[in-house]
């Protein structure tokens, strides 16, 4: 398979591309390895010393994910540091179980004073994760392939710590 490496010289991770459901078949048809301007800075070093070996490690689905929030009411704090911790999150098993292998679209809304905001994903159709959430938090979850099924939730749910949901 070919593979790639970008750097950008800007701050943080450079997304060559948002892997959007609308978008091109997942996973990306070239491995893409991302470096922030630093990473990106020593490897050009290394590479103007000689030849440099790199291993890279692809994982193109993920067996736990983190939906993670926090809201303030009226501004944002001076320090909005927020550090999660274990009585903070709840755990959520997460089963795919389409017919047949295929890419799904997911999502998980949190709700706040009426409004929600959440990405869109891409997922294995078939498969078992496990997410972390924000315990105590309204959400709105969905799980489709378009054209074929879907699951959504109804109402909002909440998720409350100490049990595995």
């Amino acid at each position: 398979m070919p593979s790639c490496s970008w750097w950008s010289d800007g701050i943080g991770r450079l997304q060559p591309w948002d892997e959007t459901p609308w978008g091109p078949e997942s996973p990306d048809p070239l491995t893409v390895a991302t470096l922030d301007a630093d990473q990106g800075g020593g490897l050009i070093d290394a590479l103007r010393r000689g030849s440099v070996d790199l291993k890279v490690t692809s994982h193109p689905t993920t067996d736990y994910a983190y939906d993670v929030v926090r809201h303030w009411a009226g501004a944002v704090p001076a320090d909005p540091t927020w550090r999660v911790e274990p009585r903070n999150l709840s755990r959520v098993d997460v089963s795919f179980r389409n017919h047949r292998p295929g890419t799904a679209n997911e999502y998980r809304y949190d709700v706040w004073d009426g409004w929600s905001a959440g990405n869109q994903l891409t997922a294995p159709a078939q498969g078992e994760r496990t997410d972390w959430v924000t315990s105590g938090t309204a959400w709105v979850e969905d799980a489709f392939i378009p054209t074929e099924t879907g699951q959504h939730s109804l109402d909002v749910l909440r998720y409350p710590h100490g049990r595995t949901h």
